[in-house]
């Protein structure tokens, strides 16, 4: 595999012609979109393909020892992980609650958070498994959800929280999930996750295969801990800074870059005769997660506005790409002399309409089904995974664009104010 993927294709733009569009059955790199006929098992392939595409992901980190990609495929990596464990404890949880009422009832009783979840699954079902298992489980889950019960800690830098003051005003509560330089055990951390997966692992293949549950052996070597500092200097990954002028570039990068790693890493699987076709959603979600964290990027660092209006215009859109894009293109760039008639800028924006109709919350690469337990697809469809990569990689190196020209042109700016200020 070569080492160049974190560079930016120059080929890789928004173009007048590309789409999201199926692909046929039987062409190269063809994969077909998880309809969820059997929701446990698309849950379970959906958990293998996360916690895949970060065990690949670590394993690069430790081989190369570069100190960019050991801090900034920390965000993306221990989301990976994180979400693996979630969709393995609902897979979980459907092999036993079946009624699609009563599983659309499951999740939105326990969301995102895997200590919830586990703690409905001993509830309301009869699985039993091992008392000490359990117990280092509901421990790590719980202290994962004292850092990140929301899911959301890895994906994005801050937290944003609506609230009423004391006089019953609307108000935003800004806070970063870092506020302080952190040194964290990546090795330690890793194999958390992979005994949790274990242990996961062993409970659904005896409930699949009607078999007593086999004791996991990685779990007591591991503390219950979550996010512990230490390790060697190249098993670390540092992540939070005392200046905050730039919240949003580890996490940026370090998505941009895992999502072209795996899309390379699947290329030459497929050359080598190993189509890992689930591993196709990570990638697209690692990509999607690129484009909403670079529009708020420019709507954090360019708009000019008080942070309680920046938080608002964050909050209300969320995962709403079409938005953020429109916003940035009517209220930021006209600061800085950029047209939205440019036709990069129309084709940009092309792109991001066509991602946020595919997936318009964000969820269709993350989960089989929705809240509801519909699912995401319901007819038989192929895509491309290149084509889809492409695609979504020019948006990100589009978008990307725009931050780096409104960034040189805020600069020229602020130099020639600095220059006339004394005339």
């Amino acid at each position: 595999m070569t080492d160049d993927f974190k560079y930016k294709n120059l080929d890789h733009y928004p173009t007048i012609t590309g789409e999201i569009k199926p692909s046929r059955n039987g062409i190269p790199f063809s994969i077909r979109f998880d309809t969820a006929t059997d929701v446990s098992y698309s849950f379970y392939n959906f958990s293998k393909a996360f916690f895949q595409a970060a065990d690949v992901i670590v394993t690069r980190m430790l081989d190369k020892c570069q100190i960019d990609e050991l801090d900034q495929y920390f965000f993306p990596v221990f989301f990976l992980y994180r979400h693996s464990i979630e969709l393995f404890l609902k897979s979980i949880a459907c092999t036993q609650i079946t009624n699609k009422t009563d599983r659309s009832i499951f999740f939105k009783d326990t969301f995102h958070d895997p200590e919830s979840i586990l703690k409905y699954i001993v509830d309301n079902t009869t699985l039993s498994p091992p008392d000490d298992e359990l117990q280092w489980l509901l421990e790590y889950f719980h202290n994962i959800a004292n850092f990140d019960k929301a899911s959301d800690s890895f994906r994005y830098p801050y937290h944003i929280k609506k609230e009423k003051d004391l006089w019953g005003n609307q108000t935003y509560i800004f806070t970063r999930v870092f506020e302080k330089q952190t040194h964290i055990d990546l090795i330690a951390e890793a194999n958390k996750m992979i005994a949790a997966y274990e242990i996961l692992e062993n409970w659904y293949n005896s409930i699949t295969n009607n078999k007593t549950i086999s004791g996991s052996k990685e779990y007591d070597q591991c503390t219950s801990t979550f996010l512990d500092e230490g390790g060697n200097y190249y098993e670390q990954s540092v992540v939070g800074y005392e200046f905050h002028h730039d919240d949003f570039h580890a996490h940026c990068s370090g998505y941009l870059e895992c999502a072209n790693y795996l899309k390379q890493y699947m290329i030459d699987e497929c050359a080598n005769g190993n189509l890992i076709s689930h591993m196709f959603y990570p990638m697209c979600y690692l990509y999607r997660n690129d484009v909403e964290l670079l529009l708020k990027a420019i709507v954090f660092e360019f708009s000019g506005l008080p942070l309680q209006k920046r938080c608002e215009i964050v909050y209300e859109n969320k995962h709403k790409v079409s938005k953020l894009f429109s916003f940035v293109e009517d209220e930021i760039m006209p600061l800085y002399s950029i047209l939205k008639s440019d036709h990069f800028i129309v084709n940009a924006k092309r792109y991001c309409e066509q991602l946020h109709n595919f997936d318009s919350d964000s969820s269709k690469f993350r989960y089989p089904v929705d809240k509801n337990c519909c699912p995401y697809q319901n007819n038989i469809r192929y895509y491309n995974f290149v084509e889809l990569g492409v695609f979504l990689e020019s948006l990100c190196n589009a978008i990307d664009g725009i931050h780096g020209e409104i960034g040189q042109r805020a600069e020229y700016i602020a130099e020639m104010e600095a220059e006339y200020s004394g005339y």
